[in-house]
């Protein structure tokens, strides 16, 4: 079984940022070579002011188009940082894996070993010399290292960030405020935080969040009341 992990990396490799710059240069050219070339033609067969009618309605539709590829723009990646949608396990070598990494992000696959068979002993050996060793209790899962105290602030600053504005990643603010491995990965891996901490950690922002409420309003309310018992 495989499990599949998207991270964006701290920065764009040299032939992501060239691609990004031909893909933009490109694509401006083609806008501007194509009102050019229609508005000499409509200009040649019609007359000029249909020429620039006809351009301006063109400038306003490629705007209109560069608007919603905008907000197409931001909800893929949102998807995407969020393992949404076609996002949330895409399978190695799929279309969803494809538009990740085009996207600036790392897909990662890690699979998971089967633990070798515990060969069965001997019935040679002799009990009374090699006896058999007592059973142990068996263990539970580990515990988690940090408490939910500790990601608080990592789910604060993570949800309610600028997918535009903001370049960091998950995994700088969990190795800010938990710490690094000794090869600078954070300590904490990016998984762990959607699949066991991200829902406590809203929850719990959320009860605070409405805690704060109240007690601002009851606040105001008793404020009220005692401007009003004033003579």
């Amino acid at each position: 079984m495989k499990t599949c992990t998207i991270f964006r990396p701290r920065k764009y490799g040299p032939i992501q940022k060239v691609s990004r710059v031909s893909i933009l240069i490109g694509a401006i050219l083609v806008v501007l070579l194509s009102v050019n070339w229609a508005y000499h033609k409509i200009q040649m067969g019609v007359s000029e002011e249909a020429a620039q009618v006809t351009v301006s309605l063109y400038v306003a539709a490629v705007l209109v188009l560069i608007i919603i590829g905008l907000g197409l723009a931001i909800l893929v990646d949102w998807a995407i940082s969020h393992q949404r949608f076609i996002f949330r396990a895409p399978q190695e070598g799929s279309c969803a894996e494809f538009i990740a990494r085009i996207w600036g992000y790392d897909v990662q696959y890690r699979r998971d070993t089967d633990l070798p068979p515990i060969l069965a002993t001997e019935p040679s050996i002799n009990a009374d010399l090699y006896p058999a060793p007592p059973d142990k209790p068996k263990r539970r899962g580990r515990k988690p290292t940090f408490p939910l105290e500790r990601w608080l602030p990592i789910a604060a600053k993570w949800e309610n960030r600028d997918p535009i504005l903001d370049a960091f990643t998950l995994g700088e603010l969990i190795i800010e405020h938990l710490g690094s491995n000794s090869d600078g990965t954070p300590i904490v891996s990016e998984q762990t935080y959607y699949t066991t901490w991200r829902p406590r950690a809203i929850k719990e922002l959320q009860r605070r969040a409405k805690a704060r409420q109240k007690a601002f309003g009851s606040k105001k309310q008793d404020d009220l009341l005692s401007q009003d018992s004033k003579p």
